[in-house]
């Protein structure tokens, strides 16, 4: 039996999108399998991995990869290792990231980003388990489940010659396509308290304490269930953050923050992501202050509950 709410991971919400997502990591998680995640940027891709792993019962660690990030000329050898000498710089053997993933899982956030030359490699990896390292004479057996992650279309990419077929079908074992946040609104409510709450317990060292806001108004929702989050979950928890040091606990007024009343429509998007962003965060503001706002009470048994849950 499914409960009625999901919360794994920062990955919440009573959405039936999200249901189709939980049910899927049911079976996933546990698997050998390897998964392909798909979703527009902000979705959740790493806490879904995180997740999988924490359902796995795998005795190895997580062990995250951006492709984006990786030198074309050293992917190679961050992927595989390498060996002392086997080029300039190489002044001692390094173990890659496929061996530090001993019987555990890689990760390989941005796989749509990773060179090309280095794809033959990775297929053959992935494929026979074995690994050679850079300027190594002998292959080297690992144990590794593959996880990749992208918001890129791969398949364009394959017709495009970018990416290669092969490889993309032994990523491609299972899939999974997570929702934006404009396909599952009904979760908003969700996210947002559960992001105030956690967030205004951590201290500046991000120590988790006391929360200090317990609910949000009914005003400041409406403006967050309204939006259209281009940024998703992560843009709801950027504002979620940058909001919180402008509500202190002690009181609420409309003089917290600064505030345009001219301003004709303060969701409107804009080329530069930081104002639209201010805009919103300055509206969620305003809301929240309104004198019946009640922001800083304690919830009431109609206000939803957050609870940790796991996959089982």
């Amino acid at each position: 039996m499914v409960p009625q709410q999901y919360f794994i991971h920062d990955l919440a919400g009573s959405s039936e999108a999200l249901k189709k997502v939980i049910e899927s990591l049911r079976f996933i998680a546990p698997s050998k399998l390897n998964v392909l995640i798909q979703g527009e940027s902000g979705t959740g891709k790493e806490v879904t991995v995180k997740a999988i792993y924490c359902n796995s019962g795998l005795a190895g660690h997580l062990v995250p990869v951006n492709c984006a990030t990786l030198p074309p000329d050293l992917a190679e050898s961050e992927l595989f290792g390498h060996e002392k000498g086997s080029f300039t710089g190489a002044t001692m053997r390094k173990n890659g990231q496929f061996e530090l993933a001993h019987r555990g899982i890689l990760f390989l956030d941005e796989i749509g980003d990773i060179p090309l030359r280095v794809q033959p490699k990775l297929l053959r990896a992935i494929e026979s388990r074995e690994i050679r390292r850079v300027g190594g004479l002998k292959d080297i057996p690992v144990d590794v489940r593959v996880i990749a992650a992208t918001n890129k279309d791969l398949q364009e990419a394959v017709k495009r010659g970018r990416f290669r077929e092969d490889l993309y079908y032994r990523l491609c074992m299972t899939s999974i396509t997570l929702p934006s946040l404009r396909q599952r609104r009904e979760d908003i409510p969700i996210l947002a308290r559960h992001f105030v709450q956690v967030l205004s317990g951590l201290d500046a060292y991000g120590v988790p304490g006391k929360p200090m806001v317990t609910g949000i108004s009914s005003g400041a929702m409406s403006v967050l269930c309204s939006h259209d989050w281009p940024g998703n979950v992560r843009e709801l928890r950027m504002l979620s953050r940058a909001g919180l040091p402008m509500l202190p606990a002690r009181r609420c007024s409309r003089t917290t923050c600064v505030w345009s009343e001219r301003t004709a429509n303060p969701l409107q998007p804009t080329r530069c992501f930081r104002s639209r962003f201010c805009r919103l965060r300055k509206l969620w503001l305003r809301r929240s202050c309104e004198p019946n706002a009640n922001l800083l009470s304690a919830p009431t048994s109609g206000s939803m509950e957050i609870q940790q849950n796991s996959l089982q």
